[in-house]
C-alpha cells in the first residue's frame, strides 16, 4: 500500500519551541497596547484676536508661534498685557504656550490665564481650554493626560 499526505508532515512544522516563542510575544505585545495605548492627541489653538487693542501684537505672536519661535510669541503677548492686562486673546495664547510647555506650575498659571480670558470672553475654545488643563491637573501623576 502506498500512504498519501496532505499538507506539511509532522517533520515539516516549526519547532514547538519558536512556535511558543512566537505566541509569547504576540501575546505580550498585544497586553502592552492594551495597558499603555497611544496617547490622545490634541491640538492646541491660537487666537488672532479681535478688536481694537493690541492685534497686530496677537497676529504678530501667532506667526512667530507657528514658525516654532514660542519664545518670541510669549513676549510678543506679555506685551499685549502689559498694555492690557484683560486682553482675553493674549491671555489665552499665553495660556497655550504655557500649556504646550507642560510641567504642573506652567499647567496653573495656564489654568489661570484661560479662566481669565473665559470670564472676559466666553468662548467656547476658551472653556475647552480650561476644561482641558483643569483635568491634565486633576490627572494622578504618571496616568496618561486628557
Amino acid at each position: 500500500e502506498q500512504a498519501f499526505h496532505h499538507g506539511p508532515g509532522v517533520k515539516d512544522l516549526p519547532p514547538l519551541s519558536r512556535t511558543r516563542d512566537q505566541l509569547l510575544h504576540q501575546a505580550a505585545d498585544e497586553l502592552a497596547q492594551r495597558l499603555a495605548p497611544e496617547p490622545e492627541v490634541y491640538y492646541l489653538v491660537l487666537d488672532r484676536g479681535t478688536g481694537p487693542a493690541g492685534e497686530t501684537i496677537i497676529i504678530r505672536g501667532t506667526q512667530r508661534a507657528a514658525e516654532g519661535r514660542w519664545d518670541e510669541a510669549e513676549a510678543l503677548w506679555r506685551e499685549v498685557l502689559a498694555q492690557n492686562p484683560d486682553h482675553p486673546a493674549a491671555l489665552f495664547n499665553l495660556g497655550v504656550a504655557l500649556e504646550r510647555r507642560g510641567g504642573r506650575d506652567n499647567l496653573e498659571q495656564a489654568q489661570k490665564n484661560y479662566a481669565r480670558a473665559n470670564l472676559i470672553s466666553n468662548q467656547p475654545r476658551y472653556r475647552e481650554a480650561l476644561t482641558r488643563v483643569m483635568l491634565r491637573l486633576a490627572a494622578p501623576t504618571g496616568s496618561p493626560l486628557p
